[in-house]
């Protein structure tokens, strides 16, 4: 699993333009069937080098992931 296609793909979650949006959160739900996929967000999560924002944003994918689990 690429961690700057998901950095990238994060940061879009974030981004004020609705369909821009949807298009990061789709690929993301495409992507998280990947193996490795889990282990890449706990890599993003503790990153000190990436916005707070995009780290809170791979946290919260992280818990709703492991819950649907």
């Amino acid at each position: 699993m690429d961690l700057h296609t998901l950095v990238s793909l994060f940061d879009s979650t974030l981004h004020p333009e609705p369909e821009v949006r949807q298009v990061a959160e789709q690929q993301l739900q495409q992507l998280e069937t990947h193996d490795g996929f889990l282990s890449t967000l706990l890599q993003m999560i503790s990153s000190a080098e990436l916005p707070l924002g995009t780290k809170q944003a791979a946290s919260i994918y992280f818990k709703n992931r492991v819950r649907r689990s």
